[in-house]
């Protein structure tokens, strides 16, 4: 019993030496993806005005050495925090835009942040709290006054443009255009960590299995509420073994079981109620946890 209890302690030391360095990260930090244009180029091409008084420009492709880190489309669903514009000599109202693309060519409008007026010359940066999700673009509603420089002008770049705009939430709208022009617009966005239970079963041998559904990758794991590896004090005794896998969005199982100390209470007492953490952590973001109870018999 005594080596058990040990195997036990090496595992959840192993396991805390993983997860709580996760747990620590500022949601800024490693992982949070950066989409759009890289901002390297000045703006230099103006936009002589958007019929119906404002556009949508978008950006639909960019060279490699154009593209901000995370590419110009989501790869997670999250929350945009902060998002940056760059303007040229002349500026004038903007906001950014998420740009959703839907089947046959056509795009919607997944909710824009508050219009500001960036400041010319320099690239601006504004916080903002934006959904996202996987596969969305993102644009900029200007330009209604003309002549207003958030544009480079560059070969092999599909700038998306919907006018009149803003580009509306509904079935669908088509470009009227693609043309070439770097729309100098990027975003953080940081994944989230919310996820769905849709099953918990008891196994043989006092393991029990919980399959969740999942936004994004990260890190899975399910354990007793009172453990350290899944961001406890650890001072408790336990009654379960954590259970920890890296995971990919969608339906992902994982499974804990019960330690000895579990398994002489429910001989001894034939039921044994326990309640099960289950953390995920995204790549790059926030933890968050549920607790499901279970009814465990001899």
């Amino acid at each position: 019993m005594s080596g058990q209890m040990s195997r036990d302690r090496v595992l959840r030391l192993a396991l805390g030496a993983l997860t709580l360095p996760l747990l620590a990260l500022p949601a800024t930090a490693q992982g949070t993806v950066t989409i759009g244009s890289s901002l390297v180029r000045a703006a230099n091409a103006s936009t002589s005005g958007c019929a119906g008084g404002t556009c949508t420009f978008a950006i639909g492709a960019l060279d490699a050495d154009r593209q901000a880190s995370g590419g110009i489309s989501s790869p997670v669903d999250g929350m945009i925090t902060t998002w940056r514009i760059g303007a040229g000599s002349s500026s004038g109202p903007a906001a950014l835009r998420v740009v959703r693309p839907l089947a046959g060519g056509l795009y919607t409008s997944g909710g824009a942040a508050p219009q500001v007026t960036p400041a010319v010359n320099a690239t601006s940066t504004y916080a903002v709290q934006l959904p996202i999700q996987r596969g969305d673009l993102i644009g900029v509603d200007c330009c209604g006054a003309g002549a207003t420089f958030f544009t480079a002008s560059t070969p092999q770049t599909a700038r998306l443009d919907f006018e009149p705009g803003p580009l509306a939430a509904g079935p669908g709208t088509a470009p009227i255009d693609s043309d070439n022009f770097e729309v100098l617009v990027n975003a953080d966005i940081e994944p989230t960590s919310a996820f769905t239970v849709n099953r918990v079963r008891r196994k043989k041998g006092g393991a029990i299995s919980v399959t969740v559904q999942l936004p994004n990758p990260g890190t899975l794991a399910a354990g007793d509420p009172h453990d350290y590896a899944l961001g406890a004090p650890g001072n408790k005794p336990l009654l379960l073994k954590p259970g920890v896998a890296d995971v990919s969005p969608g339906s992902v199982t994982v499974t804990t079981r019960t330690t000895q100390r579990a398994r002489s209470r429910l001989a001894r007492r034939g039921r044994l109620k326990v309640r099960v953490k289950i953390l995920f952590t995204p790549k790059g973001g926030s933890s968050s946890a549920q607790i499901v109870k279970v009814k465990l018999k001899a």
